[in-house]
């Protein structure tokens, strides 16, 4: 059960975690919004060690990983991610909460 070895298993316990995790988000985000506090979820690809060297073994999955995001790479920490959640975590997006974030290059948008 790998990466590109996806059993129907795997596809369904990825899809109750998911469920899982945004429904705790929403059911905070209505509890502690009145207090001021903003509940998001981001949903990053990034580079990190592991998946450096994953890549670097698997070149043909770099290559697919790579080609399902619109933008065609995979993002950086500190770059990509890190910017989106300064910002979500400053001022400027004082009005966002209950939000789901997705840090991914446009993946979800791929067809």
């Amino acid at each position: 059960m790998g990466l590109f070895n996806s059993t129907i298993l795997d596809v369904i316990i990825g899809l109750i975690f998911v469920y899982l995790l945004l429904s705790i988000m929403c059911t905070a985000a209505n509890e502690w919004g009145p207090d001021g506090i903003r509940v998001n979820v981001i949903m990053p690809i990034a580079r990190t060690e592991p998946l450096e060297r994953f890549l670097a073994n698997e070149p043909e999955a770099a290559a697919a990983i790579t080609g399902r995001t619109a933008l065609g790479r995979i993002g950086d920490c500190e770059q990509d991610i890190g910017r989106a959640v300064a910002f979500l975590v400053g001022p400027d997006a004082g009005y966002i909460t209950g939000a789901t974030i997705p840090l991914d290059g446009g993946t979800g948008y791929i067809r």
